[in-house]
């Protein structure tokens, strides 16, 4: 269809962090995202304005700050606003017949 984009979701366990791990895996997964096979458009992550370690983990791999969603999901009680951070994929192909 016309979508041709992804949510982005992704966690590690604490004795894991601050290794690189997860900026490599997700880079990874971009990769696999955006390439022939796949063939995404847009890749999206939703983050707590608050969590600047995942923030940095985005902005390294690419993703642009696309402005606050409010009241984006519901965690730890209540509603929380989220910043929504994307990468469109420059290398997109049409699919044939667009």
């Amino acid at each position: 269809g016309s979508f041709h984009s992804c949510n982005l979701g992704y966690g590690i366990d604490a004795m894991h962090q601050r290794r690189g791990l997860m900026t490599e895996a997700l880079a990874a997964a971009i990769d696999a995202a955006f390439a022939p096979g796949a063939n995404l458009h847009r890749i999206q992550a939703a983050v707590r304005p608050e969590n600047a370690r995942s923030i940095a983990v985005l902005q390294r791999l690419g993703f642009h700050d696309e402005g606050t969603a409010r009241d984006y999901l519901y965690n730890g009680g209540q509603w929380r606003d989220h910043r929504i951070y994307a990468r469109i994929n420059p290398s997109f192909v049409p699919p044939p017949g667009w």
